[in-house]
Formats: structure tokens, sequence, C-alpha cells
């Protein structure tokens, strides 16, 4: 037995996550551990959130616009993008891994 996709949207609503990292490895359980330093070019950001079961579907819940971070290339880990985490003020909230990607010149990361 499950949770309903109404408990599951309740849930998702109260999650509570304002700004994004980027890490080249598994941040751990605080969300320190491997975050990308890469020079100036590199911030948290800032994220704001749809509500449960709209643009994303029931049981889902989808930020609301694209979140751009700048990335120094051709710095070694610092320039390699393979998991995400969420943070409400400085408490890490969780992450999840994504697709890795390696920038051998500057760019930008969209997530």
């Amino acid at each position: 037995m499950g949770f309903s996709n109404t408990s599951r949207n309740q849930m998702l609503d109260a999650f509570t996550a304002n700004n994004v990292s980027l890490h080249f490895g598994d941040p751990g359980a605080d969300g320190t551990g491997n975050e990308i330093d890469s020079g100036t070019a590199y911030e948290r950001k800032a994220v704001a959130w749809n509500s449960a079961g709209g643009t994303g579907g029931d049981g889902e819940r989808r930020n609301d616009g694209a979140v751009v971070f700048n990335i120094t290339g051709g710095d070694g880990n610092n320039s390699k993008v393979n998991n995400v985490g969420l943070w409400a003020g400085s408490t890490f909230k969780g992450s999840a891994a994504v697709t890795e990607e390696t920038f051998g010149a500057d760019g930008t990361y969209c997530n």
C-alpha cells in the first residue's frame, strides 16, 4: 500500500529548500563534501518551487524556472558536476545524482 497522490503532494509541498549547490562527487550526509570551488565563477543559487501536482504532475514538485550556474572550465574536479545538493538556509536537505558533465572551457550548468 502506498501513499495517495494527495498525500504525496502534501509531503512535497511541506519540503523546504531554497538553495542549490553543485558537487563533483557525493556531498555526504552534511552536504559539505565535494562541493565545486570554481574560483569566482561558482556560487550556490536560490531556487523557487511550484506546488506539487502542478507542472510535474502528482507526486512531483519542480523548480519554478531554470537555475543557472557559472562554471570555470579546465579546473579539474571543480569543472565537473555529477551531484546537486538542496539547502534550506545553511541546513543540508539532501542530494541527487545527475548526469555527469565536465567543462573544458568556461560555461554554464543549468538545472
